[in-house]
């Protein structure tokens, strides 16, 4: 539920600190990011502290793409995308040429993880069993499917992270151009939302959930199809999950309240302008 509220409070900090500095200095945008980093941290404390990899991954690119959008200085957004390549870069680094070190500071199931996204053959019974057996349904698939619970190819708990596979599996690649179709309306009703609100909250609100809908839909896909390691990361409207789905209504209902702000505004614009006539 974090995701959500990160996405409404440091889009209220934003607008605050565009209306209390309407030109800012470089001391202004460095304030900003530290007013962000204050809400920011804490939770991303205590959700690796569970540990959750996959949901820090999307709340930090998520707040990234707020950040992006609420004017500050380009070199500001070069130094921190600069700074989480240089993270990256050196997680790939120590698990290539020092795994040892690397593993003293990870746990050993997140490096199985990597093991199997890297050579899927290389424990089928095992770590890998699940991405294998996904690339199995995903590759058998065809062009329309096996049909509805065809159940060709078992893949564990695929209700979960996995139910794509399954989809791709039982509709073929047709029925899962269509879903990917439904998402891409969505986020891109979302955005419009979003370039059509009256106020600047609105907008990096509606920008804030497409990009948690888009992270989601990319993480859990790229897992699936091998690009990515697999973090846990449910796909919007379709994984099996309680809180998650209560999220996105949420997320939704606060673009849709977004949305009836737009058309009040536009109404109230009209009738001004046939007074004015």
């Amino acid at each position: 539920f974090i995701k959500i509220v990160l996405i409404v409070l440091v889009s209220q900090i934003i607008v605050d600190h565009q209306n209390a500095h309407p030109n800012p200095t470089h001391k202004d945008d460095l304030m900003l990011l530290w007013e962000i980093a204050k809400i920011l941290f804490p939770p991303l404390f205590l959700i690796m502290m569970q540990p959750d990899t996959g949901v820090c991954i999307i709340i930090v690119f998520n707040i990234f793409i707020l950040v992006c959008c609420s004017g500050i200085r380009k070199e500001y957004i070069i130094g921190i995308f600069a700074f989480i390549v240089i993270v990256v870069g050196t997680f790939l680094f120590l698990y290539f040429e020092y795994p040892n070190i690397l593993a003293s500071f990870i746990s050993s199931y997140k490096l199985q993880r990597i093991d199997a996204w890297l050579e899927p053959e290389s424990n089928i019974r095992g770590s890998s069993n699940q991405l294998y057996t996904a690339l199995l349904s995903l590759g058998s698939a065809g062009l329309t499917g096996y049909g509805l619970q065809a159940n060709i190819v078992s893949i564990p708990e695929a209700h979960t992270d996995f139910i794509f596979a399954i989809i791709m599996e039982e509709l073929g690649y047709l029925g899962c151009i269509i879903i990917l179709f439904l998402y891409y309306l969505l986020i891109g009703r979302i955005i419009k939302i979003g370039r059509d609100s009256h106020n600047t909250r609105g907008f990096l609100i509606c920008m804030g959930v497409a990009v948690y809908i888009i992270l989601h839909i990319f993480v859990n896909l790229g897992g699936i199809f091998g690009i990515m390691p697999m973090t846990g990361v449910p796909l919007p409207f379709m994984s099996y999950g309680g809180s998650f789905a209560m999220c996105l209504v949420f997320a939704l209902t606060f673009v849709q309240r977004i949305n009836v702000e737009n058309c009040f505004y536009k109404e109230k614009n009209l009738k001004n302008l046939e007074k004015k006539k």
